[in-house]
């Protein structure tokens, strides 16, 4: 799943799909029942979706925005059911999602940083794809029963800088 998404994001940033934005329309983005607030560069397009995953249904929350050929930027959530959530401690469940979005997905971890956001374990990422020409900023955050995924797919380790950290840093969850 998350390599599909990976892909769309590539295509999004590589063929500048989207609306373009000014450096000043950035806007916080708090969707109803989402219990978090972040910064995106421009008005999200909504792709929620039912999921089934191993025979397990849930429903996927995606929003994603493309600045044009600079970064396109997405942020996910789904809630995982209790029984799952309680076989694996926080950091297994941060540790297996970065290998599917490392390892699994052919792509080579840069730098690896685990924090805490709102007081939940987290784990920012710095990745690059296999050609070497498109580079994936990620921040994971579990909180509860409720993982978090934050991407902004670039096409230099070093693009929009001030941009992807204002992005990733400014993902605040309500308690």
């Amino acid at each position: 799943m998350l390599r599909k998404l990976s892909l769309i994001l590539v295509a999004v940033v590589l063929s500048g799909a989207c609306v373009v934005a000014q450096a000043a329309d950035w806007k916080k983005f708090s969707p109803s029942g989402g219990n978090f607030s972040i910064q995106f560069p421009g008005t999200p397009k909504d792709t929620n979706a039912r999921k089934n995953v191993n025979e397990r249904v849930f429903n996927q929350h995606l929003y994603m925005y493309s600045d044009g050929d600079k970064a396109a930027y997405m942020l996910q959530y789904f809630d995982i059911e209790e029984k799952h959530r309680k076989s694996k401690s926080n950091r297994e469940w941060l540790d297996g999602l970065q290998e599917r979005v490392s390892v699994k997905a052919n792509r080579t971890l840069l730098s690896n940083e685990t924090i805490r956001i709102s007081g939940y374990l987290a784990r920012r990422m710095v990745l690059k794809d296999a050609s070497g020409n498109v580079f994936f900023h990620t921040q994971l955050v579990l909180a509860n029963n409720r993982m978090y995924t934050m991407l902004v797919v670039t096409n230099s380790k070093d693009s929009s800088a001030a941009q992807v950290r204002k992005f990733i840093r400014s993902f605040k969850i309500y308690k």
